[in-house]
């Protein structure tokens, strides 16, 4: 709703870890954007403990997405936020509590 509903982004990235918790929440932020006829420029897996997301936000990047949509916690949240800035890529990340983690906060 906040990316597609309030901020009419069009092309969004979704990235999500690949635990039982990521992987259900991508399915459910799939279905939740085909409801709105929106279908995600990229949709990319990383595992808990990664450090460096530079791939999988490349192709999201590349894709033309205007925001990511995140599904994991608070450590690999802030790679993904650090990867962005290491890029120079200034698009909104957008997901659940899990951005208000304090070890996300310290990190990114």
């Amino acid at each position: 709703e906040e990316a597609v509903g309030k901020r009419k982004f069009t092309k969004v990235a979704i990235l999500a870890d690949s635990t039982n918790y990521g992987q259900l929440g991508r399915e459910d932020l799939e279905k939740a954007l085909a409801v709105k006829g929106v279908k995600p420029v990229a949709v990319e897996k990383f595992n808990i403990k990664d450090v460096d997301m530079t791939a999988q936000l490349l192709k999201a990047k590349q894709g033309g997405a205007q925001a990511v949509l995140t599904y994991g916690i608070g450590p690999e949240l802030a790679q993904i936020a650090n990867g962005m800035e290491k890029l120079g890529w200034k698009v909104p990340m957008i997901g659940s509590w899990t951005l208000s983690m304090g070890n996300f906060l310290d990190n990114a």
